[in-house]
């Protein structure tokens, strides 16, 4: 095996540990599972939701988003369609679907997304970029 083919396949299996967890993320947030989703977490995230709001900033925050965005939303469906990683980062590209409990909409959501992980494993930085103004899928 060469060098080129070790680096490639080293590159694989981090890919795939990343990709794990982030996987099991999303599952935990399908499940509206609070506990499991900080897990997650480093206790210093930051977490940029969008770059028009201010980052959440700690696990305490991103605890106080996650219980609004389980009770304003229900019936979600979050997939990562495309990732490449470079070292502890991941880039992801998917579509997040969810239906908004106060108007009965359904909104669907295409983003990017960059996650940064530690050497445990956990997320020290996430960003998403997305349309604010999901658009209702009925319509």
């Amino acid at each position: 095996m060469t060098a080129e083919q070790t680096t490639h396949e080293n590159s694989v299996e981090a890919t795939d540990k990343l990709m794990q967890r982030m996987q099991s993320l999303m599952r935990a947030s399908m499940d509206r599972d609070r506990e499991a989703f900080l897990s997650h977490f480093d206790d210093n995230v930051v977490y940029i939701l969008h770059t028009s709001v201010r980052p959440l900033e700690g696990i305490e925050w991103v605890g106080r988003f996650v219980d609004r965005y389980f009770k304003e939303m229900t019936d979600l469906v979050w997939r990562i369609d495309r990732w490449a990683s470079n070292g502890n980062k991941l880039l992801v590209e998917g579509y997040e679907e969810y239906t908004e409990r106060h108007t009965g909409k359904r909104v669907g959501h295409p983003y990017m997304g960059i996650v940064e992980f530690n050497d445990r494993g956990l997320i020290i930085a996430m960003r998403d970029y997305f349309e604010m103004d999901g658009k209702p899928l009925n319509d």
